[in-house]
């Protein structure tokens, strides 16, 4: 007997290690819990984006709305925001969000403010399209001294004379309202280029409307704006200028896949001319 329950001491713990480990296994993963819901570790974590809504944008039916939905919503609808639009602003309310842009969206009176800064220090640009294509714009809109500043840098940045729409610039580019200096300066650069390449002067209102159909040109790299210019210019020459082709087909400056398209269409007319 005595031999017996030697032996079984000494292998006792081949017995015992696999507890041990499983025991560890069990507090990591505790702990990797516990960091999830405490919303700690957002690295790949869904509720850091989406918190209570699941990842197509339909709350889970767990989670109750709160109280500030409804009245957020109403504002939202009632501005021109479609119901898609809305939905996904409130989304960015979320009590997930910890942030100051979580903050900015889920207080009702902040909304409208953001709102009517919008319409009338920008000539009727409606909120609700410009936090939609950048949240953090909505840091600017929300306070009708920093939109003013803000409006007021990007117009001098753009060496444009004459009137621009700066509803239609910013709703389509609101990454203007929050750029730095240097990004600014750059704006203005490639605002010079584009004339430049076009042969029109910066009073000539095919550059405004250019930069109004298409403002986020301005946010591009010269170089890129340059290189989509040349693959441009071979299609223009069924009009009467360079110029007014860019007008007609703006979004191709910045879109690679529509000058592809539009070289596939100029390309299949020259085929049946022939």
């Amino acid at each position: 007997v005595t031999t017996s329950m030697m032996h079984a001491s000494k292998f006792s713990w081949m017995r015992a290690a696999p507890t041990t480990v499983r025991v560890r296994v069990r507090a990591q993963s505790a702990k990797r819990s516990a960091s999830s819901y405490d919303h700690v570790d957002y690295k790949k974590d869904d509720v850091k984006a989406y918190g209570e809504w699941g990842s197509d944008g339909i709350r889970q039916g767990a989670f109750p709305s709160e109280d500030w939905e409804d009245g957020a919503r109403a504002l939202w609808l009632s501005n021109g925001a479609t119901e898609v639009k809305a939905h996904r602003l409130i989304i960015l309310g979320s009590k997930h969000r910890r942030d100051r842009i979580g903050e900015v969206f889920r207080d009702v009176e902040v909304i409208a403010r953001m709102c009517e800064n919008a319409f009338r220090l920008l000539d009727g640009a409606r909120a609700h399209a410009i936090c939609h294509r950048r949240p953090e714009a909505g840091l600017v809109l929300c306070s009708a001294a920093t939109l003013s500043s803000a409006v007021v840098r990007v117009r001098l940045a753009l060496p444009i004379e004459g009137a621009l729409d700066m509803a239609k610039v910013v709703e389509r580019a609101p990454e203007l309202l929050d750029a730095d200096e240097d990004a600014l300066r750059r704006a203005g650069e490639t605002t010079k280029i584009l004339a430049s390449a076009l042969d029109i002067e910066m009073n000539d209102d095919r550059l405004r409307e250019i930069l109004e159909t298409a403002p986020m040109i301005l946010l591009a790299d010269a170089a890129d704006v340059t290189a989509a210019l040349e693959q441009l210019l071979p299609l223009s020459k069924n009009f009467v200028s360079f110029a007014n082709f860019v007008v007609d087909n703006a979004e191709a400056v910045i879109d690679s896949y529509c000058r592809s398209t539009l070289a596939q269409t100029m390309s299949m007319r020259k085929s049946y001319r022939v």
